[in-house]
């Protein structure tokens, strides 16, 4: 099982992430100085004046507008921050720590389902039954 991550995918990976995150980061920055104008020009708007104004109801309106749209976009912003946060994660294990997180192994012994999954055809033949029905193991391959 090779899991070498070269330089430049790792790059690739920071990079993405960083983008990302740079990213979240502006819109919500601009969400406050636009949020900020609107609540200001509302606010002055129904200073000292006790009667709703049509302008005013536009203003809030476009508040609610506003913070629903950058709401949408933080969600998919974070999303994208997630998926490189997991590709980040999946860089740094080894490849023990792999095959113990998909339960592929048990201690040195790959499981039934690592045996079909990355064992070695001859292995994979020597399986007598389905997975589910025998929990006998094979050992991992150049670890006998």
């Amino acid at each position: 099982m090779d899991t070498a991550v070269t330089k430049e995918e790792r790059e690739y990976i920071w990079n993405y992430f960083h983008m990302h995150a740079s990213q979240r980061l502006t819109t919500f920055n601009f969400y406050i100085v636009m949020s900020t104008l609107l609540a200001t020009g509302l606010f002055a708007r129904l200073e000292g004046n006790t009667q709703v104004q049509p302008i005013g109801v536009v203003l809030g309106l476009l508040l609610i507008l506003l913070s629903f749209v950058f709401y949408k976009l933080d969600r998919r912003n974070k999303v994208f921050i997630s998926n490189a946060e997991n590709a980040l994660k999946y860089m740094e294990k080894c490849d023990q720590e792999l095959l113990d997180h998909y339960l592929l192994a048990e201690g040195s012994w790959l499981t039934h389902l690592g045996v079909l999954c990355v064992g070695r055809r001859v292995d994979r033949a020597s399986l007598g039954t389905a997975p589910w029905f025998s929990s006998s193991s094979t050992m991992i391959a150049g670890r006998r």
